[in-house]
């Protein structure tokens, strides 16, 4: 199965991580039923603060003890992203995985370094390169080389801005071994509010054979008047463990798939700095519902 950690700005990846790695056990508690004081268990101050304005931890435990998450973030002198590390479980099966961003001098990301699950059987690494529109921070495309049982496979993803300087398009290439050459095989378009929240994520994917549209999803995302987390930069668009909503600078309370609810944000506590640092999660999904509380610790 695809690794998919799509965050709702930090905090959905503890539902949607599936993948194995040794168990992690981070022997917290959630608070239930404490009228909104609940979160990732008890608040740990020796791994940072809550009261700060730089995401360096997040953490969240499920009500069934399934589905834990540990996030790290590692910054530059800039306090611009340069590690990610994801530790815990998913429907009860242990997941890790770290991300190395490298930058050059004028924060514009050069590649990134993807290391694996160790149970994903034949994936070595996964590197990405991306590329600018040369003297400016906005993406053009980025590539990506997995070494897979001794075979290099190719993926490309093509950007496209509009007058804001926002991405509006997100168009991704697979190499095809049927097909020849590279072929498109899902094109997202984002929409935005006033503030610069992504309020929109409409999907198609394509018969990478025959170039024929093989379906449409389309999400839609609320945001209250708080801060977010932590507004990711153009990384947000470039890595699979995010959905475009990471780059929103305002917090978001509830995503809906299809007209229908798929995840709700509630009970939240903010900091002196605006920015969240208890909640809770309830994630709708086929098999049932799943809710996690959260802790978020800042610098």
């Amino acid at each position: 199965m695809k690794l998919i950690v799509k965050l709702m700005v930090f905090v959905f990846c503890a539902v949607s991580v599936t993948a194995c790695q040794k168990e992690v056990d981070w022997n917290i508690t959630p608070d239930i039923g404490t009228g909104g004081t609940g979160g990732g268990g008890p608040i740990d101050t020796t791994i940072g603060t809550t009261n700060g304005e730089l995401l360096v931890r997040a953490r969240a435990i499920s009500t069934n003890g399934a589905d834990t998450n540990n996030l790290t973030l590692d910054y530059d002198a800039n306090k611009r992203m340069i590690r990610y590390t994801s530790t815990g479980r998913s429907n009860g099966f242990p997941v890790d995985a770290n991300y190395y961003i490298n930058r050059l001098p004028n924060g514009n990301i050069s590649t990134i370094r993807f290391v694996p699950f160790t149970a994903l059987t034949g994936i070595d690494s996964i590197i990405y390169q991306v590329h600018y529109l040369p003297g400016t921070s906005q993406l053009t495309y980025a590539t990506s080389k997995r070494t897979a049982t001794g075979i290099d496979i190719t993926d490309s993803t093509a950007f496209t801005y509009n007058a804001q300087g926002l991405i509006v398009k997100k168009v991704y290439y697979m190499e095809s071994f049927i097909a020849t050459g590279m072929q498109k095989t899902t094109e997202t378009l984002f929409a935005y509010d006033a503030r610069k929240n992504i309020t929109n994520i409409t999907s198609t994917t394509y018969n990478p054979i025959d170039g024929s549209s093989m379906g449409t999803s389309a999400t839609s995302l609320s945001y209250d008047n708080h801060k977010s987390a932590q507004a990711v930069g153009e990384e947000s668009f470039v890595l699979d463990i995010f959905d475009g909503s990471a780059t929103s600078p305002n917090n978001l309370v509830a995503k809906s798939s299809g007209g229908q609810p798929s995840a709700t944000l509630t009970d939240i506590l903010f900091n002196s700095f605006d920015r969240p640092y208890r909640g809770k999660l309830t994630a709708f999904a086929p098999t049932g519902t799943i809710t996690s509380y959260f802790t978020y610790y800042y610098q």
